[in-house]
């Protein structure tokens, strides 16, 4: 891997990642946001990152990124239907979380492979429509069978359907014995492959993966445009050495020079103030917390950016994601503790401490596009699912069908779509400034004691 460029700015807002609660939060939680944490003794490093925090929730403007050089994110621009380049679902539903001390949302692996096969499926359209317009001339996504009239394979309404066939696939906490949740490497990967194959498409998108993937293999697969997934790791400094102790998927939208961008399912970290890109502007269309169904439109993006620093320390040799934890939020690695297993790291595997932690890329996979004459699609056969009729018949709620689709922070961002509009749901929460952008710890919510 290329050494960081030591200009980069390395210091990142922070952001706090929620864990679900049922029924949403109480008065007593939703007025525990504005309150600042109990005043506690710092290192000089924990005292650098309040000093950043303090200055950013003091209004100072957050710079937003502008393309480079080196620049380069998947394009949007779809109509049918991927506006904003990669789209950015959250995996905040309750029929995708788990309980537990504390409850998690487990779901990231499938939600991470909707984003890159909803854009590849976007890009490959040959007669692209809007979503409004039921029309399907691709057949790497298809539409769910529902009853009544029929919707097109891009609907918000055939969201939730794609994740729950990408999670029978991987098995998602379906693995029998293990204390581990979530969907392990092994069963994504197979769960791409047969998904891809069962489309008749394997020869369209053929796959290759690597372990500890460094940047110049994940800027090519860019380059190529190719649907990339991350196993992210959460690794622990214990006694003992460095050891797995949790894990995270999310999906490239771009590369930056030595920085990566992401679509994180749960951490809408550029849509709340952090470097990246977002679309619209208004945070409060942002975060797993506030807004999580409003990033069931494709059109709705947080694209996260993280410099990629080598880490020696890690027995992998896999590069980490500077700022995704720091000082003041490694116990927020409780969102992801034995969540989304490494099978060919399981000698490294560790049981959470709650101490220093780092988020790592473990491991990556692409589907490569081979540009050429789609096929016709074929219906989407009907998934086994152990949930009641009422979950499975769930569908996201939708935002407002939009006409004009606000510009992104960055430069270099897709066009907008002309016949597309966001405007906010009616009572939904709106972030005012950025003094209030952050999450609150877990502690806020799950008795510490628990876990």
């Amino acid at each position: 891997m290329r050494p960081s460029d030591p200009s980069m700015p390395s210091g990142q807002p922070a952001r706090r990642l929620p864990t679900p609660r049922p029924g949403g939060p109480s008065r007593r939680h939703r007025e525990g946001r504005l309150r600042s944490p109990r005043p506690r003794a710092r290192s000089g490093a924990g005292l650098v990152l309040s000093v950043a925090a303090a200055l950013l929730c003091a209004g100072a403007t957050v710079v937003p990124l502008r393309a480079g050089p080196e620049t380069d994110w998947l394009p949007g621009d779809y109509v049918d239907y991927a506006p904003a380049g990669l789209p950015d679902f959250s995996q905040c539903r309750g029929e995708w979380s788990q309980p537990g001390q504390p409850p998690q949302w487990t779901h990231a692996g499938p939600v991470a492979m909707a984003d890159l096969l909803w854009w590849l499926d976007s890009r490959a359209e040959p007669d692209p429509r809007p979503p409004e317009q039921v029309h399907d001339g691709h057949g790497l996504v298809t539409a769910y069978p529902v009853f009544g009239p029929p919707r097109d394979d891009h609907a918000q309404a055939n969201l939730g359907p794609l994740v729950l066939d990408l999670a029978v696939r991987s098995r998602t906490n379906a693995e029998s014995g293990s204390t581990w949740r979530g969907s392990s490497w092994a069963n994504a990967e197979v769960a791409m492959r047969r998904y891809v194959a069962d489309r008749g498409l394997a020869s369209r998108y053929p796959i290759e993966s690597r372990i500890a993937p460094d940047r110049d293999w994940l800027a090519e697969g860019v380059a190529n445009r190719a649907g990339i997934l991350l196993l992210l790791g959460v690794w622990e400094s214990q006694a003992q050495g460095w050891r797995r102790v949790g894990g995270h998927y999310a999906a490239v939208a771009g590369i930056d020079g030595s920085a990566i961008l992401l679509a994180d399912p749960l951490a809408d970290r550029a849509g709340i103030g952090g470097e990246g890109r977002r679309r619209p502007e208004d945070p409060g269309w942002h975060s797993c917390r506030e807004a999580p169904a409003a990033h069931d439109d494709a059109a709705i993006i947080s694209h996260d950016r993280y410099p990629m620093l080598p880490a020696s320390e890690l027995p992998t040799g896999a590069v980490r994601l500077d700022g995704y934890f720091d000082a003041e939020s490694y116990g927020e690695a409780a969102a992801f503790r034995s969540l989304n297993a490494a099978d060919f790291l399981a000698t490294l595997q560790g049981t959470w401490q709650r101490g220093t932690v780092v988020m790592a890329i473990d491991a990556a996979l692409a589907l490569i596009p081979i540009d050429g004459p789609s096929r016709t699609p074929t219906p989407t056969v009907p998934i086994p699912s152990t949930t009641s009729t009422s979950e499975a018949s769930r569908t996201p709620s939708a935002t407002v069908p939009p006409t004009r689709s606000p510009q992104p922070e960055a430069s270099a961002s897709p066009s907008a779509t002309p016949d597309r509009r966001l405007s906010p749901e009616p009572g939904a929460t709106r972030m005012p400034d950025a003094a209030h952008l952050y999450l609150p710890r877990l502690s806020r919510f799950v008795a510490p004691w628990l876990w």
